[in-house]
């Protein structure tokens, strides 16, 4: 995914990647080194959990009010990974709600610290949501 954000960058297009989970990761500390450098690109995680596993490691991934920490010491830049539990979601039967709950505040927030072009880009977002993530950007500015 790395590869293809600094493509998108380039091009001045905004990745979501979705995972499908049974909470399993093999490699934790390169997994939040590259979560850590995917944070400076274009790009967005949302991991959903699967089955009846433990999702302890996913839940640590999506450090909601703070930010990811890789184990060479590197900070992430933003929050880039929403997780979802797939079996609790669908009982609140708000899914879809969940998955794409932080989506706009993390396109907004690289836009911000990066000075992404909302009206430039080719992500395929309706006019609606662009408009909707240009207004909160212009609301940034003003505070």
């Amino acid at each position: 995914m790395i590869l293809q954000a600094r493509e998108a960058q380039q091009h001045n297009t905004y990745l979501t990647l979705l995972i499908l989970t049974d909470g399993a990761i093999h490699d934790m500390s390169l997994t939040k080194e590259l979560i850590v450098e995917a944070s400076h690109l274009p790009c967005s995680l949302i991991i959903v959990g699967v089955g009846e596993a433990d999702f302890t490691m996913m839940e640590e991934l999506d450090c909601d009010g703070t930010l990811l920490r890789a184990p060479s010491g590197k900070i992430a830049l933003r929050d880039i990974v929403q997780f979802v539990e797939y079996r609790e979601a669908t009982l609140k039967g708000n899914l879809a709600e969940q998955v794409l709950a932080e989506l706009p505040d993390q396109v907004v927030d690289y836009a911000m610290k990066t000075g992404f072009q909302v009206n430039k880009m080719k992500a395929g977002f309706s006019q609606k949501m662009i408009g909707n993530i240009t207004s909160a950007i212009a609301q940034q500015n003003v505070q």
